[in-house]
């Protein structure tokens, strides 16, 4: 599932854990060796080089970048491909309305998760355990938001929405805007990761102890005595040794016709 379509709480964790969850498994050598299976790949490879060989298709690049939202890189790709997309379309004389506002509204919600260049992206963890269509829901017109403090949008990216839309009445972000939703994201974020954690532990402690008893076992076979020799047969007394060599051997066919 994508993050652009994840509609619950439940929706956005099953994503994320199928990204990001940690599983332990027994290496040759004996040892332990976590890992994750990471984002999905694109073609066979990791998606970003894909996304790189397609610097040339910005519909593609597009694409290739939306499927892997909310991961950081990704906004960005977007972000350069729309803007390959206006050029496009006022090279060709096309209106550039609809991937203009498409840029807009891409910075918007970023700006819940980055609000500076300091900020370090403080608010990306709640951003990523948010459900798309929660956050989409909400309104991030040009007139409440404006375009001065969306770190995402460049110079030129200010310059052409305020030549479609005139002057703002305000610069904010939506982490601003929308401070009691991000604040109550943000605790149902720490209380749901607090829970994850807490299963996560039990599954690792879990796996650990399968794969500990497993190679206990293989121990336990390594180490095994060897198996003890067999017996040999039981010699016959001195009695039936006497009894068969006083009984004749019985002799056959060529024998008897040979004497021998």
């Amino acid at each position: 599932m994508l993050w652009i379509e994840t509609e619950t709480d439940e929706e956005v964790e099953q994503r994320d854990a199928a990204i990001w969850d940690l599983t332990w498994q027994a290496t040759p050598n004996g040892g332990l060796q976590g890992s994750v299976p990471g984002p999905r790949e694109e073609g066979g490879e990791f998606w970003y080089e894909t996304l790189q060989k397609s610097k040339s298709d910005p519909e593609a690049r597009f694409a290739i970048a939306q499927r892997h939202l909310p991961l950081p890189a990704s906004w960005d790709e977007m972000a350069v491909a729309l803007r390959a997309m206006i050029r496009g379309d006022r090279k060709e004389g096309r209106d550039p309305e609809a991937h203009l506002r498409e840029l807009y509204r891409l910075a918007a919600i970023w700006s819940f998760a980055v609000e500076n260049a300091a900020d370090r992206g403080r608010g990306y963890g709640v951003l990523e355990m948010t459900p798309y269509a929660r956050v989409a829901a909400l309104d991030y017109s040009w007139d409440k938001i404006g375009c001065d403090e969306l770190v995402l949008l460049k110079v030129t990216d200010r310059k052409w929405m305020r030549e479609a839309w005139g002057e703002p009445t305000t610069h904010t972000t939506a982490k601003q805007l929308y401070a009691d939703f991000y604040l109550q994201e943000e605790a149902r974020v720490s209380r749901q990761n607090e829970a994850r954690r807490a299963r996560q532990r039990a599954k690792w402690e879990a796996e650990i102890d399968a794969v500990l008893a497993e190679e206990g076992d293989d121990e336990k076979v390594a180490q095994a005595p060897p198996p003890a020799p067999a017996l040999p047969s039981p010699q016959p007394s001195w009695s039936e040794q006497l009894s068969q060599a006083a009984t004749p051997k019985k002799q056959g066919f060529f024998a008897r016709l040979f004497r021998r």
